[in-house]
């Protein structure tokens, strides 16, 4: 702790738990929900940058102070030890979502990497409202 160089950033303690390999598996979702993800800091040094890749945050609560209003499509936060944040995303389309802190190296060295698997119909308009 005192040299602030931990041995793994996780998710609910394991390394890869929520991807395809892991011992849970992706954490399935359905095109069309608004996905909730409470994001933790515990510290007790690092600051978190939670950022889904594929995606953003609808809505971003700072401290996960629901009450107040979001930031809205947010891309990456930031996250000082020992706090929370709160984000959502909308799901218009199947596909995957990486859930990973920006200090990327966490994720290829550290653990820290979560998959959504958001499956449905397609709807390419999503893309090209204009055809």
């Amino acid at each position: 702790m005192q040299s602030e160089d931990p041995t793994y950033v996780l998710f609910n303690g394991e390394v890869g738990a929520f991807t395809e390999d892991g011992d849970y598996g992706r954490l399935p979702a359905e095109t069309g929900e608004t996905l909730r993800v409470y994001w933790c800091n515990a510290g007790p040094n690092l600051m978190s940058g939670p950022h889904p890749i594929g995606n953003v945050w609808s809505r971003w609560y700072d401290y996960g102070d629901l009450d107040s209003e979001p930031a809205s499509h947010v891309e990456g936060a930031a996250l000082p030890a020992g706090t929370t944040g709160v984000g959502e995303m909308e799901t218009p389309v199947p596909q995957p979502i990486h859930l990973v802190d920006h200090a990327l190296s966490r994720v290829v060295r550290k653990g820290l990497m979560a998959e959504i698997e958001v499956e449905g119909t397609e709807d390419p308009d999503v893309y090209d409202p204009d055809p």
